[in-house]
């Protein structure tokens, strides 16, 4: 989620108004800083509807789009929904044949995301990420120092390390882990770090691993 403020003709109580929306264009799925072109208050049971409706500023879409927020007696607002809906990120066949719950879980968390729930993203990111290295993992790799059967409810940190020859993806790894695990502990001990960062990192490992997958699966005898 991003802040958004801007002003409106409606008075002293509404004159500036400061709402949290999301990070991402619900057409194309770009981060962006959106056009605000138009608004609307209506008021409900002694608190007030605002809708807010946005252009798109990435050139390749351009689209419309709207918001509703909540405001009570005290004008603070609530993020309720945008529309249209999010889409779903969709993940390329062979990341969804290695790891069967990878897509569901990892956009599961992006829906959190974007509906202002960090800490359930958060833990959700971690999430993804384990399915996906330890499916990988079990279908992939070869040395024998990795008992299988214990793979299951290995910690994450110890899967990590199997990760050795790719020190880069590792270290993409343990970012993920140590800001997922910020958002499952009573403490966080990272609050400096912008939470996107957790899905950055976690997008290079993906990226990794689909990179691995094809070269595994060529789609020709060779």
């Amino acid at each position: 989620m991003r802040k958004f403020n801007f002003t409106t003709n409606y008075g002293h109580d509404f004159a500036n108004i400061e709402i949290y929306i999301p990070s991402e264009c619900p057409n194309c799925n770009v981060v962006l800083i959106p056009k605000q072109v138009n608004y609307h208050l209506q008021n409900f049971n002694n608190e007030y509807i605002f809708f807010t409706f946005f252009q798109c500023t990435n050139p390749e879409c351009l689209k419309n789009y709207y918001t509703v927020h909540l405001f009570d007696k005290n004008n603070h607002s609530e993020f309720i929904s945008i529309y249209p809906k999010i889409k779903q990120v969709k993940f390329n066949k062979l990341i969804c044949d290695c790891s069967k719950e990878f897509e569901t879980i990892y956009n599961s968390a992006y829906k959190a995301q974007q509906e202002g729930y960090i800490k359930l993203a958060g833990a959700g990111y971690r999430m993804a990420l384990e399915h996906l290295l330890k499916d990988y993992l079990f279908k992939y790799y070869t040395k024998d120092d990795l008992d299988k059967d214990k793979l299951p409810t290995m910690k994450l940190v110890n899967c990590i390390k199997f990760l050795d020859e790719q020190p880069r993806y590792g270290k993409a790894c343990e970012v993920v882990r140590l800001l997922g695990n910020d958002y499952t502990h009573y403490q966080n001990k990272n609050e400096q770090v912008e939470f996107s960062y957790i899905k950055i990192y976690l997008d290079y490992f993906v990226e990794y691993i689909l990179r691995e997958l094809r070269f595994k699966n060529p789609p020709l005898e060779i």
